[in-house]
C-alpha cells in the first residue's frame, strides 16, 4: 500500500513538473521561476507559482489538502508557528501522522511520507513558504532565503523525514 501511494505520489509530482517545465530543459528545478528581491515583500508573490509547481500537487491549488496525499494548508496552525519547522518539512520531507488545526492526519488518510524538496534553492523554498505563510497562515511572517540556508547548513546530514514529534520540539 505504501508503495502504491509513493508512486501515485511521484506521479502526480513529475506530471506536475512536466506540464509547467519548458521543452527544452532536463531540469524542471533549474527553469522554475526565481523569486523577485522586492523590499515591499514581493517574495511571497513570487512564491504562488512554484507552489503550484511543486506542492498543489498533493496539496491542492487552494491549499485545502488532498486525501490521500495531504493534509490542508489553509489556515493551518503549522503555517503559523515557528518557521524553521517549517523550513525542515520541506528540506528534508515528513512521515508519519500529524495533527493540523486539531484534526489528525495519518497513513493511509494521507501519504506516508512528504518527499524533500531540498532541490529548490534557499530563495525558491523561502519564496514558497513566505507565500503559504501571507496567505494562508493568517498573516504569518515572511520566511527569508538567509533562514532556510543556515537550517540547511544546520540539517546538511539529515538523511530521514522529520516526524510531528521531532518538529514540535523545535521552537
Amino acid at each position: 500500500m505504501r508503495r502504491a501511494v509513493l508512486a501515485a505520489f511521484l506521479l502526480l509530482s513529475l506530471a506536475g513538473v512536466l506540464r509547467s517545465a519548458p521543452p527544452a530543459t532536463n531540469s524542471a528545478v533549474a527553469e522554475a521561476p526565481r523569486p523577485a528581491s522586492k523590499p515591499d515583500g514581493g517574495e511571497a508573490a513570487a512564491g504562488k507559482p512554484l507552489f503550484e509547481q511543486f506542492c498543489a500537487a498533493c496539496h491542492g491549488i487552494s491549499g485545502a489538502g488532498m486525501a490521500p496525499l495531504a493534509p490542508p494548508l489553509t489556515n493551518s496552525n503549522w503555517l503559523r508557528g515557528p518557521e524553521g519547522r517549517l523550513i525542515r518539512i520541506v528540506l528534508n520531507g515528513l512521515e508519519g501522522p500529524i495533527q493540523v488545526n486539531g484534526t489528525n492526519y495519518a497513513p493511509p488518510a494521507i501519504m506516508p511520507e512528504m518527499a524533500s524538496l531540498a532541490a529548490l534553492d534557499d530563495e525558491q523554498i523561502a519564496s514558497i513558504l513566505s507565500f503559504l505563510r501571507r496567505d494562508w497562515g493568517r498573516g504569518a511572517g515572511p520566511v527569508s532565503a538567509a533562514q532556510v540556508a543556515r537550517i540547511r547548513s544546520e540539517t546538511a546530514n539529515r538523511e530521514t523525514p522529520w516526524t510531528e514529534r521531532e518538529l514540535s520540539q523545535i521552537k
